[in-house]
């Protein structure tokens, strides 16, 4: 196993949600990347990635809703 750094990190969503002490590996990344979501972070919210027009869109919930997207299932009823 790799040895890493590991700090506390708070986290401010773009909804103003707050997440507190998240113990995160510090790490060197491309210059551009302002930072990495690690499934500890997606594992406590609703996360999808969609793209289309060109455009890509990251959306979030925290709390999760009850109902789940199935893009497999919505995918088999439009023509691509």
């Amino acid at each position: 196993m790799l040895e890493t750094e590991r700090r506390a990190f708070t986290c401010v969503l773009p909804n103003s949600v707050l997440i507190k002490s998240l113990r995160v590996a510090v790490c060197t990344v491309d210059p551009h990347t302002e930072m990495l979501i690690g499934m500890d972070l997606i594992g406590l919210m609703d996360f999808g990635i969609t793209s289309g027009g060109g455009q890509t869109q990251f959306s979030f919930a925290i709390p999760p809703f009850k109902d789940k997207i199935d893009f497999e299932k919505r995918s088999k009823n439009k023509d691509m």
